[in-house]
C-alpha cells in the first residue's frame, strides 16, 4: 500500500503539470483592431411616426447579423477592412421601400 501511494503522490506533481502546457487564457497580441458588435447597439427597430412605439407604427426591424474583419497586419499602416451583413425585415408586405439605418464604427 505504501509502495502505491508513493508513486500516486510522485505522479501527480507530473499531472498537474501536463495539464498546465495548454493554456486556455493565452493571449496572442496583435495589430489588429478586435471587432465586435455593442450588444444593445446590434439591433434597431424603425417607426413611423419616429416617436412612437405603437405595433402597428412599425416600419422595420434590423439587426447586424454578421461581422468579418480581414485585417493585414504586415503593411505600414495596419490595412484592416470590415464587412458588416445587415438583415432586415418589415411586419407587413407592401410596396417597395429603401430604409436607411444608421451605423458607427469606433477604432
Amino acid at each position: 500500500m505504501k509502495v502505491v501511494r508513493l508513486a500516486l503522490m510522485a505522479a501527480l506533481p507530473v499531472v498537474l503539470l501536463a495539464g498546465c502546457q495548454k493554456n486556455p487564457l493565452k493571449i496572442t497580441r496583435t495589430l489588429c483592431p478586435a471587432h465586435a458588435v455593442a450588444k444593445s447597439a446590434g439591433t434597431m427597430t424603425l417607426f413611423s411616426p419616429p416617436e412612437s412605439r405603437n405595433a402597428d407604427a412599425m416600419v422595420a426591424s434590423a439587426a447586424i447579423t454578421g461581422l468579418t474583419n480581414n485585417c493585414t497586419e504586415g503593411a505600414d499602416p495596419v490595412a484592416s477592412n470590415l464587412r458588416i451583413t445587415i438583415g432586415a425585415q418589415r411586419p407587413a408586405a407592401g410596396s417597395e421601400q429603401t430604409v436607411t439605418l444608421p451605423y458607427f464604427v469606433a477604432v
